[in-house]
């Protein structure tokens, strides 16, 4: 485990929040607050549900 949470390039913490079940993980940009415009905008990246493996068929080890 990390002792510190890591800092975007900017040096700003990262925004962590859940929406709907599914991790979103932010950064505020260069200005370190929400919106903005070029290196000032904000970055997201919000992690696409898992899709269930098939359970069998021809795909699937036995």
């Amino acid at each position: 485990m990390l002792e510190q949470p890591p800092l975007d390039p900017w040096g700003h913490r990262y925004v962590y929040v859940n929406d709907d079940g599914h991790p979103v993980v932010m950064s505020h940009g260069e200005e370190g607050v929400a919106g903005g415009t070029g290196s000032g905008q904000d970055v997201t990246i919000k992690v696409a549900p898992r899709v269930p493996r098939p359970r069998d068929g021809p795909h699937c080890a036995p």
